[in-house]
């Protein structure tokens, strides 16, 4: 269900990200923190689908 509501908000600010780090890529210091940002939104959709995937368990 978590999976579910947060995989169509969040995809598109995956892109942005995505978008926003080409245009950043030539300063050095905004290029490391979309790295740092793009790392964490990564860690955060992989922990959602984990989360989702032990909510599809049933409860004992």
């Amino acid at each position: 269900m978590l999976h579910v509501l947060i995989s169509p908000t969040f995809l598109p600010i995956s892109s942005n990200i995505f978008i926003a780090h080409a245009f950043l890529a030539n300063n050095s210091y905004l290029n490391r923190f979309t790295n740092w940002f793009e790392i964490m939104s990564k860690q955060f959709y992989v922990a959602a689908v984990i989360f989702s995937l032990l909510n599809i368990l049933p409860n004992e």
